[in-house]
């Protein structure tokens, strides 16, 4: 009798042994290998509602999505792919997984190379855009020009319309502008002395493993000659560096202190925008606001989120309070700007406790 309690014992012993190892492996911080296997979760070793989180798959398939990623504690815990006529593909990787052009989300990937530059001390953000890229980039007069700084550019208040003309003065009206954005493509290049791909790689994919990333030039004409072909799993590593502050496997590949105002309000008209990323969450504004204006609000989120937000709601959600990261890729979803949004964010809830 003695020997079976001393087994019965020592069997519990193992027990709880493994289960706080796999607990602390969960939580533990993780950054995937540059090449190899991405470490995976179960979603029930995390206590999440499976049959939810089969659901929230089935509502995003059924909304036109190529791509759901959900990435925990660094580590996939679950990861789709669907085809689609209507959504076109740049490529694939040898898994058949989709490189797609992500449009805006490389907003968000341009914000920190900027961050990058600034770190380096190639680029002053206060500094005249006409700095960097010579006068004329605008049809502002050459004082009107002067008076629009990167910074300027990074939060939407150059003041120019998407013609590039003067319509408010610099820093005094809010307007998302992508034909203003891009000249900070320009910028980052003549701070460079490099090409797009080459500075993007030596400075930022590199570093974190985003092997199949690469800017292409799109055959549409446009306000952004720059498309940023991708795939769901790049996107995640750059949404795990900005949930790390930057840091990559003990290296600080973006300072922390940009990091953290990117993802901060940057002016006081649009309090939703940092530096080319969002802050979604009913906090930050205070109240609800008409999805069509200025704000995108989504109010079933967590109210730390910050996301990248790109046509074909193409989304990188990233959550530091859950330790999230998810990524979104595929078509346009039918109904009000952010319905996704915020019926994958009510459906989320009931997977994760």
């Amino acid at each position: 009798m003695k020997r079976i309690r001393q087994t019965t014992l020592l069997a519990a012993v193992v027990v709880a042994v493994a289960t706080t190892a796999t607990a602390a492996h969960a939580q533990s911080p993780y950054f995937p290998r540059t090449s190899g296997r991405w470490a995976t979760s179960k979603p029930e070793s995390l206590g999440w509602n499976r049959g939810a989180l089969d659901e929230l798959f089935d509502y995003a398939r059924r909304e036109k999505s190529t791509a759901l990623l959900i990435i925990a504690n660094g580590r996939i815990v679950a990861e789709r792919y669907w085809q689609r006529g209507d959504v076109p593909r740049v490529g694939s990787t040898p898994e058949g997984w989709p490189i797609e052009d992500v449009y805006s989300l490389q907003k968000s990937f341009i914000s920190l190379l900027v961050g990058i530059a600034t770190d380096r001390g190639l680029l002053d953000r206060r500094a005249p855009v006409s700095k960097y890229i010579g006068v004329g980039w605008s049809r502002a007069s050459r004082d009107g020009e002067r008076q629009i700084t990167i910074n300027h550019l990074l939060s939407m208040t150059s003041g120019l319309n998407d013609s590039l003309e003067p319509v408010a003065p610099a820093g005094s009206r809010w307007y998302y502008n992508t034909a203003a954005y891009c000249q900070l493509i320009r910028v980052l290049a003549a701070v460079a002395h490099k090409d797009v791909n080459t500075y993007s790689a030596e400075w930022l994919t590199s570093a974190i493993g985003m092997s199949q990333t690469r800017w292409v030039m799109r055959q549409a004409p446009g306000p952004n000659p720059y498309g940023l072909a991708t795939t769901a799993r790049d996107m995640a590593r750059m949404g795990l560096l900005v949930l790390r502050n930057g840091s990559w496997l003990g290296k600080q590949v973006v300072s922390e202190a940009y990091i953290r105002e990117a993802v901060a309000p940057s002016q006081a008209l649009n309090p939703t925008y940092g530096l080319l990323w969002w802050m979604v969450n009913r906090q930050v504004l205070g109240g609800d606001q008409d999805s069509t204006g200025d704000f995108y609000v989504v109010p079933s989120a967590p109210r730390d989120m910050v996301a990248a937000l790109g046509a074909g709601d193409r989304k990188i959600y990233v959550v530091p309070s859950r330790n999230l990261v998810i990524v979104r890729f595929g078509a346009e979803v039918d109904g009000a700007e952010g319905r996704f949004d915020r019926e994958f964010w009510e459906r989320l809830s009931k997977v994760i406790p």
